[in-house]
This record gives C-alpha cells, sequence and structure tokens, in this order.
C-alpha cells in the first residue's frame, strides 16, 4: 500500500451578532485505500476477489470484443461518409459515394 495520505478541510464561519463568530475546522485524512488483508476477514476478502476479477478481467469477453469491433466498424464507416460528404461540387450540391 501506498503511504500518500489524502486530506480533506473544511471551514465554517458563522457570525452571530455583530460581536462574535464561530469558527469550526474540520480535517480528515484518509489513506489512498484500504488493505484488505489488515481489515478484513476471510470471507471479504474473498468477496472482495470475485468483484475486482469481474470488473478487472485479465482479458475481455469474446462478446465485448464483438461489440467493441462493431462500433468501431461503424465510426469508420461514418467517418468516411463525412469525409465524402464534405466534398461537393462548385453549385453546391454534394455527391455521397456508395
Amino acid at each position: 500500500m501506498s503511504d500518500q495520505v489524502e486530506r480533506y478541510s473544511h471551514i465554517s464561519v458563522t457570525q452571530a451578532g455583530d460581536t462574535r463568530a464561530t469558527v469550526e475546522v474540520t480535517h480528515i485524512e484518509i489513506a489512498e485505500g484500504f488493505d484488505p488483508d489488515t481489515c478484513c476477514d476471510e470471507r471479504e476478502k474473498a468477496l472482495i476477489g470475485m468483484i475486482r476479477s469481474y470488473l478487472r478481467p485479465e482479458q475481455a469477453p469474446d462478446c465485448l470484443i464483438r461489440r467493441l469491433r462493431h462500433v468501431m466498424a461503424d465510426v469508420c464507416a461514418e467517418q468516411q461518409l463525412d469525409s465524402t460528404r464534405h466534398e461537393g461540387s462548385d453549385d453546391g450540391t454534394q455527391e455521397i459515394a456508395h
């Protein structure tokens, strides 16, 4: 784990009358993350491990790869179509290649 610490500060000033003010300062330090090995029991560690493997797989599932390829093909086709549309003739009309 990292030794970095995140600090949050909040200052609230409230005026009560002409001569008195209340100042509250809240200061909280939170470590960058928590260490499951020191903070969790075995059941919680197993649950964290399952969630991590689900949210951060070592490789993407086939269905996701297929969807990404489909989206990229659509985006590339749109970009090609847009560049073709911008190549209009001198009379202001546009030709679209099929």
